[in-house]
């Protein structure tokens, strides 16, 4: 997904890998190895986090500061079921 001053592209992929790239640049900023795939990526309406839905079942919230060097998650939810969509809520 993109952030929306299109600065910053963030994408993951069925290996679990997420990456954050300057878009002007083509330049991967960082990456991180989730340890199942990935099945959806949501960028919050701000740009200053993003989600990503794991095949293992967790949600975890990643923060997308303006110096980005290191990805690490913020918070984690274990669901008792598979999900594949997320949004964030205006509040």
């Amino acid at each position: 997904g993109l952030t929306p001053d299109k600065g910053r592209l963030v994408a993951a992929d069925a290996a679990g890998v997420v990456k954050v790239a300057d878009v002007a640049k083509r330049a991967v900023l960082a990456s991180a190895t989730l340890p199942a795939a990935v099945r959806g990526l949501v960028v919050s309406p701000a740009g200053d986090s993003f989600l990503t839905i794991g095949a293992d079942r967790t949600v975890k919230l990643w923060p997308l500061p303006a110096a980005v060097t290191e990805l690490r998650p913020t918070r984690e939810w274990a669901l008792p079921v598979g999900v594949t969509t997320a949004a964030y809520a205006p509040n």
